[in-house]
């Protein structure tokens, strides 16, 4: 039991437990993301992200490059493997060359929560009047946390589904 006035499901690759929970199916399902920084190389350090070959590199503040990220069906196994370490090594030097002099300063990988048609699933929870979903975001749920946090905060507060969110919910399935 939770006690609280109103809950949101924010919870990422375990959305489909808490789907259990409410009695609702949420078909979210883990994808693995590995990841992995190199130190910048010198004396050119990339300056701007590059997008590419389904990947991406994101210079950061503190002398790295992100390089991400692999997008594996493997269940919630976050292991990190070989074999998607090095498709991202050779496709981050296939885009930038000068990469491959560079030290790899960490590798890991992550979780992603995913629905069948890639597309988040937002709005209320069916048989329930005070529980909120936000699941499903995939890949992009960093970039879409704003957007999704005004218009569950707009939901919430008003008892209204706002327009924008029309389309994803959960009884498209």
């Amino acid at each position: 039991m939770i006690a609280c006035n109103h809950l949101v499901v924010a919870s990422g690759a375990w959305a489909a437990d808490c789907g259990i929970w409410l009695d609702t199916p949420l078909p979210v399902n883990p994808q693995r993301g590995q990841i992995l920084t190199l130190k910048q190389p010198s004396p050119h350090p990339l300056q701007y992200m590059i997008f590419g070959e389904a990947i991406y590199l994101a210079p950061k503040k503190d002398g790295t490059i992100i390089v991400g990220a692999t997008k594996e069906e493997v269940g919630f196994d976050k292991h990190v493997t070989a074999g998607g370490i090095a498709w991202l090594l050779s496709t981050a030097i296939s885009l930038v060359p000068s990469l491959d002099g560079c030290a790899i300063d960490q590798v890991w990988a992550g979780l992603r929560p995913k629905t069948p048609d890639n597309l988040p699933i937002l709005g209320k929870a069916p048989l329930w009047e005070n529980v909120t979903l936000a699941v499903g975001h995939g890949s992009v749920g960093i970039m879409l946390s704003a957007i999704t946090g005004k218009s569950i905060a707009e939901l919430v507060t008003t008892g209204k589904v706002p327009e924008i969110i029309e389309a994803f919910l959960v009884e498209r399935f």
